[in-house]
């Protein structure tokens, strides 16, 4: 049911929907959001805006997080700066994670001045956006998406939602009988070193997602330029599909890193999102670069959300998500962001003075900003995670 109101149909909000809109902006555009902010509730449409309406003293996330979950739109307000900016990136994420987790379109983009469809992060390449820069028509046309009923999200991808059942294959097919008892296999490695100061070993095993969904078929240390080397395995007998005593084996690896530090790890590629990159090659499935993109994101937000409830597997992994857009077979990067994260792993390890449950509650709620070499924000870091749609 809807209210008719100056020729839009104002949908009636339900359940636990207080908002038929949440504009975000950044604060370079604060006029203009204003302004926009003023002429959609003229039309008797009900926003949550930031600067009037969030919750004094509540903390950021948990304040755009019930914005976008109480809202029915979310209207990203997006310029050469808010693009610049990691809190209108984070909700630009969030969005497309509402999105996702609901599997309806909930944001309208509307791009000012001179952001081209070149400039937008890949999920938004997918849905009409509005351009106020170049439409005076674009008022009407946001209230009108405003008034317009809900769209599935997977309407919009060639093959479906190919990763939503990728990521539950990839779960109990693989990591739930993997990952827990991880980091005790891991302890029982050779190259672990019991006294901390010594040890240059995190205890989760290193998932590496390449951007392009590209995952070698061959060893790590075949594409690493010399500085990653295989060492050995860790391995897990398992009764698997009338197999009994099944091996499951796991490979450990050194990898040295830029001021010639040796670290060890266990690692391997997240292999099943292999099969997104062989449709796209195959053409047969229709997949486009850009919709592996966008089913490789909606892949990293679900195996998250189901690995998040399962906790006998929350600590035992890292996701390490790093470019390789030209799908040259070159990953000579790759050595760097592994020592990154277990560098990171390991303080978080040998943290003192913390307590285990407290420290473990700032990895699972902290959120991180990975910036590129230019300083611009490339990815977020949400819990054990690192999501890149940017």
């Amino acid at each position: 049911m809807s209210s008719q109101t100056e020729g839009y149909d104002v949908p009636v909000l339900k359940n636990h929907v207080l908002y038929h809109a949440f504009i975000t902006h950044c604060e370079a555009d604060l006029v203009f959001a204003m302004n926009l902010l003023k002429q959609i509730e003229q039309h008797h449409f009900r926003c949550i805006f930031a600067k009037r309406d969030f919750n004094v003293g509540a903390a950021v996330i948990d304040n755009i997080a019930n914005a976008i979950s109480s809202s029915r739109r979310t209207v990203l307000v997006i310029s050469k700066a808010s693009l610049r900016s990691q809190w209108c990136k984070y909700e630009m994420l969030a969005a497309i994670d509402d999105t996702h987790r609901n599997n309806r379109i909930s944001f309208i983009p509307i791009l000012l001045h001179n952001v081209k469809d070149d400039d937008l992060p890949h999920p938004l390449r997918f849905v009409t956006y509005i351009h106020a820069g170049k439409d005076k028509d674009y008022l009407h046309k946001l209230l009108r998406a405003l008034a317009a009923p809900d769209e599935d999200w997977e309407d919009h991808i060639p093959a479906g939602n190919v990763a939503h059942g990728l990521a539950w294959s990839y779960y109990f097919g693989y990591l739930k009988f993997l990952l827990p008892g991880m980091d005790k296999r891991i302890e029982c490695s050779k190259h672990w070193k019991t006294d901390s100061t010594k040890r240059r070993m995190c205890k989760k095993i290193l998932l590496l997602y390449p951007s392009s969904c590209h995952c070698r078929l061959r060893r790590l240390d075949e594409d690493s330029s010399g500085r990653i080397t295989h060492e050995g395995e860790v391995e897990l007998l398992q009764d698997r599909a009338g197999v009994v005593g099944r091996v499951y084996k796991n490979t450990v690896y050194s990898v040295v890193s830029k001021e010639g530090k040796k670290f060890y790890f266990v690692g391997e590629y997240v292999t099943c999102i292999r099969t997104m990159y062989e449709m796209e090659q195959s053409g047969i499935a229709g997949l486009k670069p850009d919709d592996t993109r966008l089913l490789s994101t909606k892949f990293l937000i679900t195996i998250k959300q189901i690995l998040d409830r399962d906790k006998d597997c929350t600590n035992m992994y890292r996701i390490i998500f790093y470019e390789d857009s030209d799908q040259s077979g070159k990953t000579a990067s790759l050595p760097d962001h592994i020592v990154k994260a277990i560098d990171e792993e390991m303080e978080m390890e040998n943290a003192d003075g913390l307590d285990p449950l407290v420290r473990q509650h700032a990895i699972d709620s902290g959120i991180s900003i990975e910036k590129d070499s230019d300083g611009q924000t490339e990815s977020i870091q949400l819990g054990n995670e690192i999501i890149n749609i940017f």
